[in-house]
């Protein structure tokens, strides 16, 4: 237990005291022994620590290998950049640089038709309900609301189709 004790030592029917101070066993400081597997991310995308190894040092100079169970200070990483990373256990705090890029578009999909899909000659198209979606590299999906679409004037018998675009996509 972890204070001031007084500890008697006896020698043929002599006693004699001497004072030792016990100290709790504290950890001092963590150090990144192993990165993660992944340094680089997309906008969008979620930090994974996955492989992550922690050395956490004691006082009496043991040591504890940490896989889990540390915090982060970024979950959602948002913006482009060199983001610094802080990993926290039991109080204490190391860091990581990770790179984040933007993300390039790779595709888009009207997700959810427009209310409106029957038109007579004349009409406008209206966009009305209508959800597109972009899918940009790492998988990250999002929602676009900056498209084009064609024909974008009054709707002829030949028109039978709508072509959404985003950037040439």
């Amino acid at each position: 237990e972890a204070g001031i004790h007084r500890i008697p030592v006896n020698y043929n029917g002599l006693t004699t005291y001497f004072t030792v101070v016990v100290h709790d066993i504290t950890p001092v400081s963590l150090d990144i022994t192993k990165k993660p597997d992944t340094l680089e991310f997309y906008a969008g995308q979620e930090l994974d620590t996955t492989g992550l190894e922690l050395l956490l040092t004691y006082n009496d100079g043991n040591t504890e290998v940490i896989t889990d169970g540390y915090t982060v200070s970024h979950t959602v990483l948002d913006k482009p950049g060199n983001i610094e990373i802080t990993v926290t256990y039991m109080e204490l705090s190391v860091t990581y640089e990770i790179s984040v890029e933007t993300p390039a578009l790779v595709s888009i999909a009207v997700t959810t038709n427009p209310y409106k899909t029957s038109y007579t000659a004349g009409e406008l198209f209206s966009t009305a309900g209508m959800v597109v979606t972009g899918t940009y590299t790492a998988g990250v999906q999002k929602v676009i609301t900056d498209y084009t679409y064609t024909p974008n004037g009054a709707l002829s018998v030949n028109d039978t189709e709508i072509v959404i675009d985003k950037n040439g996509i």
